[in-house]
């Protein structure tokens, strides 16, 4: 499974990362389907489908953990529809109108009915520790999932951190002087998309899609004030993705140089996986510690 988002967080103390013991306290946390009262579940699952007892994949120093999340929805217009039909019935049998904490009861009452007819939805978040750099990389765009992938880690070890980074120089700012001075860091060229932005809320955005970043058009936006929030990156012709002001990767690829590399891995299963992650993630973890020393590395708290 190929990365194609990555929110990168700073590791706390990684002693409790030894392969066996990560392995025993992810196992002890599974995910449990819901039951018919509940809203929604989560747990960890084995990152591969082949090695069902196996709830931590291990090469070298990186580590791929898997979280599995269930959530059940109801429909604000199924209740609402439900509701109407069990008041009016209400109201016609005795001959009066409900009052609002009545109909609150009753919504309630009604939630808790058609609870178990509820639609599931099921979602699967990938993370990998790179026990080497002490980082944590989840691969979404959702900083709620990664947030909840993390909430996970720390129920299962309590001793468990990792913050976000922050750096010297803010990334936006960044961004924007590169497009500014048509220069980049060592090791990066321009891709075809990045997104401009007057600073401050409700502020006009501008979208580049499959155009030419040095276009006098790009120009004329950075000279009326406006600065580069997302930025389409190519890193060594061997991966692409567009960065953002935050920090997160998204839109991940990994270009033919490296698509070779990953074929010539592996004869089953486990062993390509394990291939592609360190291949891949060893990847995209060179790309961020080059984006943070291009960006005046980590700012340190005083």
């Amino acid at each position: 499974m190929l990365i194609k988002n990555m929110r990168t967080y700073l590791l706390g103390d990684t002693s409790d990362f030894g392969v066996e013991r990560l392995q025993d306290t992810l196992k002890s946390k599974p995910f449990v389907e819901c039951g018919n009262q509940d809203w929604s579940s989560k747990g960890w699952i084995p990152p591969l489908e082949s090695t069902p007892d196996l709830y931590v994949l291990a090469a070298e120093d990186l580590l791929q953990i898997a979280l599995q999340v269930e959530e059940k929805v109801l429909p604000a217009k199924v209740l609402a529809k439900e509701l109407k039909k069990r008041v009016a019935v209400i109201e016609q049998k005795e001959n009066r109108k409900m009052g609002r904490k009545e109909k609150t009861a009753l919504k309630e009452q009604l939630t808790d009915e058609l609870l178990p007819r509820a639609f599931t939805i099921w979602s699967v978040t990938r993370a990998y520790l790179d026990i080497r750099r002490s980082l944590l990389m989840v691969d979404t765009s959702s900083a709620a999932a990664a947030e909840e992938v993390i909430a996970a880690l720390h129920d299962a070890m309590p001793a468990f951190s990792a913050a976000l980074p922050r750096t010297v120089q803010m990334p936006y700012t960044c961004l924007t002087n590169w497009l500014v001075s048509a220069e980049l860091p060592e090791g990066f060229e321009f891709g075809e998309e990045c997104e401009l932005e007057v600073a401050g809320e409700g502020g006009a955005l501008i979208k580049a899609k499959n155009h030419d970043l040095q276009s006098e058009e790009i120009r004329q936006h950075l000279q009326g004030g406006k600065q580069c929030f997302k930025l389409g990156l190519i890193w060594a012709e061997r991966m692409s993705f567009i960065v953002t002001h935050e920090l997160v990767l998204q839109r991940v690829a990994f270009l033919d140089v490296l698509q070779e590399e990953i074929n010539q891995q592996g004869e089953d299963i486990e062993s390509l996986a394990k291939a592609e992650m360190l291949i891949t993630v060893k990847e995209a973890g060179t790309v961020f510690e080059a984006l943070l020393a291009s960006f005046g590395g980590l700012a340190h708290a005083e």
